[in-house]
């Protein structure tokens, strides 16, 4: 039995997820938009045709996800689902999946508006209460007294509640690890906190979120759709992850992928992970934005929060950096094909000199953005806010859509990590015995899930 992972977009959430497919041992294969898109123009559905028994769309910007879907790959998303198919979608996968002009249209619910812009930016750890039983919902979650599960979140959107949609969890809390933009909200005592709101008019306070819903399901012609901010597939999340491997698990054919395991998906510590493909220019390259993060670090702008994750000052386009060293250091862990060395060969030096320009104005462009920091509240000194500001677009492109430089290099990565991902997903599908089930004739669900 395979899943299907919408790989355009996706960055290091699309391998966040790889991660927790390989650490569970499920059967995965990467597909592009293009794919999805061109198939349906020729009148087939490579979803239903390959019998996938669900698609996972990772997060990331539901915008560009959609915009290269085009209307083609949307109408083949719906075909998967309305015939049969689970849709599994995180964060900016679950926003992609609700109503809009750009957007699938899987769910009636549309995407809540935010009535401050800070509250985009919390990241971390919350709680969440977990609602009445659904077979989507694991029973063997350990809860605290007031019925509360702890899970991460990544500077989610939020849903605005409807009908025609079952919540599976709602907002409570934070955890301790719980940040709203640059700033651990555990260091500060709610008093502390209160007082700030009421001299500065600055609420740091998370109270707009406390009992929205966090997770949603819903049903789609014969399929389903499974909705969650939160990033159940985050390494190292007990809780989070027990329920993620419950969601596979209610698949046909995966029934037992937790049984002989933990569900507590390993460390990933992508600082770290062993080279099986010792190339040359991947291997500079990982040096390159290795320079770039300790420049970072150096001048107060970037620092690593986790094993996998950069923390950054607010304003500072830390995520498209984090995304490139991600990339780079697991296509130097993955184990090269004839087709990703072609590719790779095609394109290295290119990518070379994209890289080599990136580091020089990204260099200069820290440096900038430290001397604003030491000297915009001085009269007596001007600074050239707009030059920087047009530099950074010119690198990075603009919030939250990206763009500029990096995304050219993150493509290119993107696609050399498809064409090496063939071989973690033809080495787990070794491990199953895929049962033919015609997923645009009949759902897969409805015995467990009616």
């Amino acid at each position: 039995m395979k899943i299907a992972v919408l790989w355009d977009d996706s960055h290091f959430w699309g391998l966040m997820v790889l991660h927790a497919l390989k650490f569970f041992g499920v059967p995965f294969h990467l597909l592009k938009a293009k794919e999805i898109a061109e198939s349906f123009a020729q009148k087939k559905n490579i979803l239903c045709d390959n019998n996938y028994a669900a698609l996972i769309v990772p997060g990331g910007n539901a915008h560009n996800k959609s915009k290269k879907l085009t209307q083609n790959g949307q109408d083949a998303i719906r075909e998967f689902v309305r015939n049969g198919g689970l849709y599994i979608g995180f964060c900016g996968g679950a926003g992609l999946a609700l109503t809009g002009k750009e957007s699938l249209n899987l769910c009636p619910w549309v995407r809540k508006n935010f009535s401050n812009r800070l509250q985009h930016f919390v990241s971390g750890y919350v709680k969440l209460k977990v609602q009445d039983t659904h077979p989507f919902i694991p029973t063997c979650i350990p809860l605290n007294a007031s019925q509360e599960m702890s899970a991460p979140v990544w500077w989610p959107a939020q849903f605005q509640e409807s009908e025609n949609a079952t919540v599976l969890a709602r907002y409570t809390n934070i955890a301790e690890e719980c940040w709203l933009a640059d700033i651990k909200l555990s260091f500060f005592s709610k008093s502390m906190l209160e007082t700030w709101k009421k001299e500065y008019k600055l609420d740091l306070q998370t109270n707009f979120f406390h009992d929205a819903p966090a997770i949603i399901t819903g049903t789609f012609g014969q399929g389903q759709y499974f909705l969650s901010y939160p990033h159940l597939e985050t390494p190292e999340s007990p809780h989070a992850n027990n329920w993620f491997a419950h969601i596979l698990s209610s698949i046909k054919g995966l029934e037992n992928i937790c049984q002989n395991t933990s569900t507590n998906i390993t460390k990933w510590d992508i600082q770290n992970l062993p080279h099986n493909w010792d190339e040359p220019f991947l291997n500079d390259a990982k040096k390159a934005v290795e320079a770039l993060i300790r420049t970072g670090e150096r001048n107060f702008l970037l620092f690593w929060r986790n094993s996998w994750l950069l923390g950054w000052r607010r304003g500072i386009p830390g995520s498209s950096i984090n995304a490139l060293y991600s990339l780079i250091a697991e296509c130097q862990h993955a184990k090269p094909n004839k087709e990703a060395t072609l590719f790779w060969d095609k394109e290295k030096q290119y990518f070379q000199s994209l890289l080599e320009k990136l580091e020089t104005l990204t260099t200069q462009y820290f440096l900038a953005e430290r001397l604003i920091m030491s000297f915009s509240s001085n009269d007596a000194q001007e600074l050239p806010l707009e030059h920087i500001r047009k530099e950074k677009k010119n690198l990075f492109g603009e919030s939250p859509w990206g763009g500029g430089l990096i995304a050219e290099l993150l493509q290119i990565l993107e696609d050399l990590y498809y064409l090496l991902a063939k071989n973690d997903s033809d080495k787990n599908q070794e491990t199953f015995l895929p049962k033919k089930i015609d997923l645009c004739l009949s759902s897969q669900f409805s015995d467990k899930l009616k």
